[in-house]
């Protein structure tokens, strides 16, 4: 009886009491790892069961209270920084915070939202906060859907990686169909914006692949969870690159990756936009964007601005 209460997950928390005549040590051992909460013998004092099932009944409600304090825990503060299907992963012990930052190969994202400036002056400090947070909001699912870990948040601008603290083979991969997704779905948000009064938006995102040095960084006080290296400051680079490209009608190229990105792409097709040369480079870094935004670029430069055309120097990787 005693293990069928215990595996009906309708029950099993209901505290369990053996009244028995066996009063022997082996009996009670025997009971409680049968699952039983308690053991009286007989005869039984009535004031000492009242008192013991008082006490089981107290303690399973703490129970109860920790599993919920936990749950929220998980569910509102861990799953708002954390990838939801990390955050299990954690809890099942099958992924450990505690190591010490290692060398990886990984994909870093850069996003941030053009036009927000402008958006910034027209609103006020609650209106414009409200508005950002829904945006990020999505911007947020999209790089989940695609296995991505959120590094942090600087003002409008989202900074992401790939490949930790979970493996994962197609980062950069999932790391440009995430920049791409996150294009379609400003553009979306865009037509909104539009339809109450609010001012124009744009998303630029850069995206590199290369080694970095990904862990828990900071004081004892307080870490974070981030990547740094020289990979990571050529994606925000090539993420404030995408102002440089724009298509007739005057918007910024919404996705720009360096050749070390496209190089490990199987699925997306890519066009060469321009070989630019970045600070801290010696050589020149190509950058490409990916044919799903492969609109007409034409590259910002004075008076003798270059019109790089749709389909010109196409590759496929």
């Amino acid at each position: 009886l005693i293990r069928a209460v215990r595996q009906d997950e309708l029950i099993d928390a209901i505290p369990i009491v053996l009244l028995t005549a066996k009063s022997d040590q082996e009996s009670k051992l025997m009971g409680t790892e049968l699952g039983a909460d308690a053991f009286l013998g007989k005869p039984f004092n009535d004031a000492e069961l009242l008192s013991v099932v008082r006490n089981l009944l107290a303690l399973k409600s703490r129970e109860r209270e920790v599993v919920a304090l936990n749950h929220e825990l998980t569910e509102k503060v861990l799953k708002r920084y954390l990838p939801p299907d990390l955050v299990d992963q954690i809890i099942l012990g099958e992924v450990d915070f505690d190591q010490e930052p290692e060398s990886i190969n990984g994909t870093i994202l850069f996003s941030d939202l053009v036009g927000f400036t402008d958006l910034s002056g027209k609103l006020r400090a609650t209106k414009l906060s409200r508005v950002l947070n829904e945006y990020l909001t999505e911007m947020v699912q999209v790089i989940y859907r695609h296995g991505g870990t959120i590094d942090k948040y600087m003002g409008d601008c989202i900074m992401a990686f790939w490949n930790a603290p979970l493996d994962c083979p197609n980062h950069a991969e999932m790391a440009v169909k995430t920049s791409i997704e996150c294009a379609e779905e400003t553009d979306r948000i865009k037509k909104e914006f539009k339809e109450k009064g609010l001012p124009d938006i744009n998303i630029g995102s850069g995206v590199n692949t290369g080694t970095c040095i990904v862990g828990n960084m900071g004081s004892e006080m307080r870490l974070d969870y981030s990547v740094i290296g020289d990979a990571v400051n050529l994606a925000a680079r090539l993420e404030a690159q995408t102002r440089n490209y724009k298509d007739e009608n005057g918007k910024v190229t919404p996705t720009l990756y360096s050749s070390y990105t496209k190089e490990q792409l199987v699925d997306i097709k890519s066009i060469e936009v321009d070989k630019i040369k970045v600070k801290g480079k010696e050589e020149l870094i190509t950058i490409f964007k990916p044919e799903e935004n492969s609109h007409d670029v034409i590259k910002a430069s004075g008076d003798n601005a270059t019109n790089i055309s749709k389909g010109e120097k196409n590759e496929t990787t």
